[in-house]
């Protein structure tokens, strides 16, 4: 749980990453390993891999190579060896929901944005309501102790029948930071089970990214 999951196959490779209350997994068609092998990197080895490979110019190949208790990683700019987190990862899969009956598909910018201003009158729970009608959102904040709220409305796409379902505003927003696309659809089942948000229109079959992000329970 406190490492990055790094899984090689042949249909593609999978990088997964979970803290319990979000999860996110991508999966690359394009890198492919001719048999089934993966390795856990700890938190602050990835930071640091991030940052590396987040400096170069132009985008660089970086080679693999690892053993059951250390990896490397290099190219001609670097090289970078690390222990390993010893282990089973668990089954990320199973947490994911296969069948959803509500779908919006929302702007990723407006919906930031519009976090941001009601995110002031949160109290420290950082709790968000979202309530999905029709479609339009109403996102939510309230402080009881101070007497304070902040709601507004957004339009969205929306197939389903109505939910009502409370996040953590500071997760959602580095969830939905973390996505490039101009929109996002949201899956949800109800409001006390893990909601899915992804790209739209992310242009590129051969990539999937999938975020996963459990509820705050709401009245």
């Amino acid at each position: 749980m406190c490492g990055v999951y790094f899984n090689f196959t042949e249909d593609g490779f999978t990088c997964v990453a979970t803290d319990g209350r979000l999860l996110v997994k991508r999966v690359d068609k394009t890198i492919k390993s001719g048999a089934t092998q993966g390795f856990i990197l700890g938190k602050k080895p990835a930071t640091i891999l991030r940052t590396i490979a987040s400096g170069f110019e132009n985008p660089m190949p970086i080679n693999v190579r690892f053993t059951d208790k250390s990896v490397m990683f290099f190219n001609d700019s670097f090289t970078m060896t690390c222990r390993l987190i010893e282990g089973r990862y668990p089954n990320y899969n199973s947490v994911i929901p296969t069948t959803v009956t509500e779908q919006v598909y929302i702007s990723r910018t407006a919906l930031i944005d519009t976090l941001s201003r009601v995110a002031v009158f949160s109290p420290t729970s950082e709790l968000v309501v979202l309530d999905f009608k029709a479609n339009t959102v109403e996102v939510a904040c309230q402080d009881v102790d101070y007497s304070m709220s902040g709601k507004e409305t957004l339009r969205c796409a929306y197939e389903g029948t109505g939910i009502r379902i409370g996040f953590k505003h500071s997760y959602l927003d580095a969830l939905l930071r973390n996505i490039t696309t101009d929109d996002v659809v949201f899956k949800m089942t109800d409001k006390s089970h893990a909601a899915i948000v992804e790209p739209f229109n992310a242009g590129d079959e051969n990539v999937e990214l999938v975020s996963l992000i459990m509820p705050m329970v709401v009245d």
